[in-house]
């Protein structure tokens, strides 16, 4: 989704789209069952670094949906480093899931399903990812759609 949000924005603005851990080009360290490699406070530090390898002092910072939670953790542990902060579609949590009803719940499942410890659904995605994956490439566009299928193969990305 960022492919195409990014260019509009960089009409205006310095635009940085780093891959999190285990998404696109980035590393896939081991996380372990308790996905300590991939902690929210250990990727807001690798966001840092990298405004640091750019001479950057402030961002503006925007996540979407895990995204987001990396966003907030970049602010709280940086406030200094972060200018604003947008944060879009993340997983509900705190007082959010408490205000979930059935109905929310059962749209959005698969939220539910993938915020439970790693090993349920890294078992089912990998069984089977194309049963898993149901993207179109005349939704997402052929590029972002190849992307997908490419990471949902992947079990490290899985894992991420």
């Amino acid at each position: 989704t960022w492919h195409r949000v990014a260019p509009l924005l960089a009409e205006r603005f310095t635009v940085i789209c780093p891959d999190l851990r285990g998404y696109g080009g980035s590393s896939k360290p081991p996380g372990g069952d308790d996905h300590s490699g991939y902690a929210k406070r250990a990727m807001a530090a690798d966001v840092v670094g990298l405004l640091d390898a750019l001479g950057h002092d402030r961002a503006a910072v925007i996540g979407h949906d895990r995204g987001c939670y990396v966003a907030m953790r970049t602010a709280l542990d940086h406030p200094d480093r972060v200018s604003r902060l947008g944060v879009l579609d993340g997983v509900p949590i705190g007082e959010a899931l408490a205000r979930c009803d059935a109905r929310f719940a059962a749209r959005w499942w698969h939220w539910f399903f993938l915020g439970q410890s790693a090993k349920p659904a890294e078992r089912v995605i990998n069984a089977d990812p194309d049963a898993w994956y149901g993207g179109s490439p005349e939704q997402m566009g052929a590029e972002a759609y190849a992307d997908y299928r490419r990471a949902i193969h992947d079990p490290a990305t899985v894992h991420a």
